[in-house]
């Protein structure tokens, strides 16, 4: 700015110059003889070396006017080119004042004027004169001006105007230079109307300077006038003091508006990312003092169409480059609609930022601020008592700090944040992010409070509170933006219902049956899985909740983790109530090998089992409290194949619990009364959806191997039957094998069973070879039964009842034979071992006498040399304890002795001096 002023001060001077030149030559008439008369005249009355190298012609009708010729201004240092050049300069006298003594210049033209002005290194003017303050003649310091000085008119035509710096390269460059000016002396206005072009945009100036005199010996001027540039205006008035080598703004007051600021900005080589239409006329109005490097702007307001911003501001500008700024009144901000911006820009239109009017409507932001910014571009901002809002949507917060420079970003914290958004699922799917499967009133209001941090290297977010459906959550989370991010995270919570947003169905028999007919060889399915989120961040997650609504079941107070670590994911649930019992558990999985593994172990306790299964595998057959235990572990790139490596331990115990689908009573006592093998539908007898069998225990214990699930000790049993069984379930196959023996508990009939085929359709058969095998050990039963059933048609070819019986009884004698001889050698055995015992339990203990002996007599030799020891030495300490004694009382009667003598000594003399013969005895 202070350049700028220099260059308007030296056109003001030059105009000076041309009128003090005509006023000093026009008593050297002939004008041609005296022209170096006239330059010595210019010379002494400015400062400036003038050359008139053309020639001078003067004319007194009806005016005296000179035209000059080749007009040249030489610069202070010789050294250096012209400052200026003119073509041609013509000067007007008023003739009338003239004979009166008066120095009246009517009218002065410079036409086609080249100024070429080089800056020294201080930022002045190279080769301008130094006016000195307060000089007015020759013999002050410096420059001296005539006292009086009168222009009614000054022209200025088809000039140009070109500023280099010092090393010569152009800074300004002004072309087709027109202007009028009059001045009535130096200590009055010099009104001022200027055309210019530069860079091809015009230029204009209309208003008052005051005053020159003023200017050009403090460096002070008052400015009062209209700035032109293309189709903008502006009014400016104000003071500005170049006195201390700083300019010094007093009192500004600018006023600017024009039809269209995009082609302000775009004459003035600032291009904006910003659609033209974005940027239509405007105004703004500022009033500013900067003093001392103090910058105080009260009212800084400007509206772009219908754009505004308001920014009272204060601020310092120091020596070193560094600003450090305040607002004087929170900052406002307000537009119509933000839409606008985010379609009207490259950004948003290379981004696919997406319209929405009503989303993106009315944009308002007021807040407080202040900050530094340093010389070399590192800005640090604080803002308080922060709202924004962007239509419907609001965010506001009580502190900002941030800390950023060219190329890096230091951080930011934020405190008290807050955001409300009263639909997030309009947000969402405004940007086509709205998940698919919600329920339509989901996704509603939301809020975030909590406070914020920032930088280069990460975020977080501690003491945040998120309301989202009316529900409420709790926590604190950090990132670290590392290649691979690292994100850490707590939450606290009520009671979460997310089932509205999971959209989880619960499996069921259907479903499995509908996955295992496309493949029955891969009833599981063989999509690979998609394990490539768990290489994306490293995480460890936790989360306390008072209940959790999945949809498909619900979990009560629960406290689990969650760890992302390298390809590793790890859940682990420490505490949860579900199914009306709790469980606790863990599930890790490897993704870093060539296909993925699985661990999990699981322990359940009151958990209703046929709940469990129902809704995730779909199995409707079992129900009851269970006590579980699982251990297992997998590999591989698919459900299937997961299956089939399945490997592990089950130990499972319902109680009490129910059988659905089987009626095992029902069977018993239809065997018994035989009416089950007479009937041709012996399955539809006892089994269907309309059967069921109370059971008081279920327990197995199971070991997995490559998919299948082996049991040895499957036991259950009602109030009158025992079941015992042992098989496998094939899980990889989903098909059953499996051997149960029922047994009524009077021990009247067992029952082998026998299940086999798949989970859904298994076939149910009587184990007729295992059933005959226990008959044969029970004739009795089988006397009983055979009037019951026909057994003969079950029995192999050439066999009969009869012939069984007879085989039984038969069985029965040879097994009570065998029996009672291996009893009576048994019992043999046993008397021999008594004897053999006693034998030697009696050597033992005479053993151990002798060596008992033997121990007392050397402890009692022992004990009686300590007692030898210790009789000697009680018998010293007593002979000189004894001593001491007496040695002590012979010293106490002499202390005795010496005390009554004393004592009587003193009577005697108490005595003496009783009666006055103290002095009797002597000293």
């Amino acid at each position: 700015m202070g350049r700028l002023l220099s260059l308007f001060a030296f056109l003001v001077l030059l105009v000076v110059v041309l009128a003090v030149g005509a006023v000093l030559a026009l008593p050297l008439l002939p004008v041609d003889r005296f022209a170096d008369r006239i330059e010595a005249a210019v010379e002494d009355a400015t400062g400036l070396s003038v050359q008139i190298n053309g020639s001078i012609r003067l004319a007194a009708v009806p005016e005296v006017k000179f035209d000059l010729g080749d007009f040249v201004i030489e610069a202070t240092d010789p050294a250096l080119p012209p400052l200026a050049r003119a073509e041609g300069a013509a000067l007007s006298l008023n003739t009338r004042d003239l004979l009166r003594g008066d120095v009246t210049v009517t009218r002065m033209r410079l036409s086609e004027a080249e100024v070429n002005l080089e800056l020294d290194p201080e930022g002045g003017i190279a080769g301008m004169p130094d006016f000195a303050a307060g000089a007015t003649n020759a013999d002050a310091s410096g420059a001296a001006l005539p006292g009086a000085l009168r222009l009614d008119g000054v022209v200025l035509e088809r000039s140009r105007l070109q500023v280099a710096d010092a090393g010569g390269e152009t800074l300004l460059e002004l072309s087709d230079i027109n202007a009028d000016a009059a001045l009535e002396s130096l200590a009055s206005p010099l009104t001022l109307s200027a055309r210019a072009v530069w860079q091809g945009t015009p230029l204009r100036f209309e208003g008052q300077v005051a005053s020159l005199e003023r200017f050009l010996r403090s460096q002070a001027v008052a400015v009062d006038g209209t700035l032109g540039f293309a189709d903008a205006t502006a009014s400016l008035l104000g003071d500005l003091d170049l006195s201390t080598g700083e300019p010094a703004f007093l009192g500004w007051r600018i006023s600017a508006s024009g039809p269209d600021l995009s082609d302000v900005l775009t004459r003035i080589g600032v291009v904006l990312p910003v659609a033209s239409r974005l940027l239509p006329a405007f105004e703004a109005r500022l009033t500013f003092d900067l003093d001392a490097r103090l910058l105080s702007a009260p009212q800084i307001v400007a509206q772009v169409g219908e754009t505004r911003l308001s920014v009272p501001v204060q601020a310092i500008l120091s020596q070193s480059g560094r600003v450090t700024f305040e607002s004087l009144e929170p900052m406002s901000f307000s537009d119509p609609s933000l839409n606008r911006w985010l379609t009207g820009t490259p950004a948003g239109q290379v981004l696919g930022l997406p319209s929405d009017p009503e989303l993106f409507g009315i944009t308002r932001l007021q807040t407080s601020f202040s900050g530094s910014l340093a010389a070399d571009g590192v800005l640090s901002l604080r803002a308080r008592n922060t709202a924004a809002a962007v239509g419907a949507q609001g965010l506001r917060f009580s502190s900002l700090r941030l800390t950023a420079g060219d190329g890096f970003f230091a951080g930011a914290s934020i405190d008290g944040l807050e955001v409300s958004i009263p639909s997030l699922r309009r947000v969402l799917q405004t940007f086509d992010a709205l998940p698919a499967g919600l329920e339509p009133g989901v996704l509603g209001p939301l809020t975030l409070a909590g406070n914020a941090r920032v930088s280069d290297v990460g975020a977080s977010v501690s003491n945040a509170v998120v309301t989202l459906d009316n529900q409420r959550a709790q926590g604190s989370a950090s990132i670290i933006f590392d290649p691979v991010p690292s994100i850490r995270a707590s939450l606290v919570g009520g009671n979460l219902d997310l089932g509205p947003y999971l959209n989880l169905e619960a499996s069921s028999a259907a479903n499995r049956k509908q996955q295992a007919a496309l493949d029955p060889i891969a009833p599981w399915g063989t999509e690979p899985f998609d394990f490539s989120a768990f290489k994306q961040a490293n995480a460890q997650i936790t989360a306390l909740l008072e209940g959790l609504d999945l949809g498909i079941t619900r979990f009560g107070r629960s406290s689990a983790s969650l760890i992302l670590e390298d390809g590793i994911m790890q859940a682990q649930v420490d505490e949860t109530a579900v199914y009306s019992g709790a469980a606790r558990g863990r599930v890790l999985i490897d993704t870093r090998g060539p296909v993925p593994t699985m661990n999990m172990q699981l322990q359940a306790d009151a958990v209703q089992a046929g709940d469990i299964l129902r809704d995730f595998l779909g199995i409707e057959f079992i129900e009851g409290a269970t006590q579980t235990n699982v251990s297992l572990a997998t590999q591989g790139p698919t459900p299937q194949t997961w299956m089939d490596n399945l490997v592990g331990g089950v130990r499972t115990e319902v109680a009490p619990s129910a059988i659905r689908g089987w009626d095992i009573p029902r069977l018993v006592d239809s065997l018994r009364s035989g009416t089950l093998l007479q009937s041709s539908a012996t399955n539809n007898f006892f089994i269907g959806e309309q059967f069921s069998t109370i059971l008081q225990r279920v327990a197995a214990t199971g070991t997995i191997q490559n998919g299948v699930l082996r049991h040895e000790d499957f036991l259950a049993n009602t109030e009158a039957l025992s079941i015992r069984g042992r098989g496998d379930i094939d899980l990889a196959r989903q098909r059953l094998d499996y051997g149960l023996t029922i047994e009524v508990q009077d021990g009247s009939l067992v029952v082998p069973l026998r299940i086999v085929g798949s989970w859904d359709q298994p076939e149910l058969t009587i184990d007729g070879p295992a059933l005959l095998d226990w008959l044969k050990g029970n004739p009795d039963v089988l006397s009983t039964i055979a009037g019951l059933w026909d057994l003969d048609q079950y029995l192999p070819e050439g066999a009969s009842v009869a012939s069984l019986q007879a085989e039984a009884r038969a069985y029965i004698d040879a097994e009570a034979t065998r029996i009672l001889s291996e009893a009576q050698a048994f019992e043999q055995q046993i008397e021999q071992a008594v004897i053999d015992e006693r034998e030697r339990i009696a050597q033992q203990l005479s053993e151990e006498a002798a060596r008992q002996r033997a121990i007392v007599e050397q402890q009692a030799a022992e004990a009686y040399a300590q007692l030898q020891a210790q009789q000697q030495a009680i018998e010293a300490r007593a002979r000189a304890e004894i001593e001491a004694a007496q040695q002590q009382a012979l010293e106490a009667r002499w202390q005795l002795e010496e005390r009554l003598q004393n004592e009587a000594n003193r009577a005697v003399e108490d005595g003496l001096n009783a009666i006055g013969l103290g002095g009797l005895l002597g000293n």
